[in-house]
């Protein structure tokens, strides 16, 4: 039998704490100094008032990619049902079924000229993710 190899622990390298998405300029001096979110409640608890707690809360969140940043929110990709929607009806959708969609969807693009749009079941389908 051989013998075992005996592990070696290495030193390792302090980490480099990378973001994972695009931040404005001055979050980064803020977010970097912070470590967790107990140390960033203590350091600031007894000077903060509540809404700056949040600000740091939301940070902290942003910062460790738990919720997404508003700068990066996902946009419909042009001619799919979703971008349709948001241009004709932004707000009415959701007093309006599927069908009505549609026919406004298909009233807009014909006024438009534009050829590709849409199908009913794509328009049902969104609307129905949405809600």
């Amino acid at each position: 039998m051989a013998k075992a190899a005996k592990k070696r622990s290495r030193k390792r390298r302090a980490a480099k704490r990378r973001l994972r998405f695009d931040v404005p300029a001055e979050y980064i001096p803020a977010l970097k100094q912070i470590r967790s979110g107990a140390e960033a409640y203590w350091a600031v608890q007894p000077k903060t008032t509540d809404e700056g707690r949040r600000q740091i809360n939301r940070a902290i969140a942003i910062r460790d990619g738990f919720v997404a940043p508003p700068w990066m929110k996902p946009k419909a990709k042009p001619g799919s049902a979703a971008a349709w929607i948001d241009m004709i009806c932004p707000r009415d959708w959701r007093l309006m079924t599927a069908k009505q969609v549609h026919q406004k969807i298909e009233k807009e693009a014909e006024r438009r000229g534009i050829k590709k749009r849409p199908s009913y079941r794509d328009v049902a389908r969104e609307l129905k993710n949405r809600r």
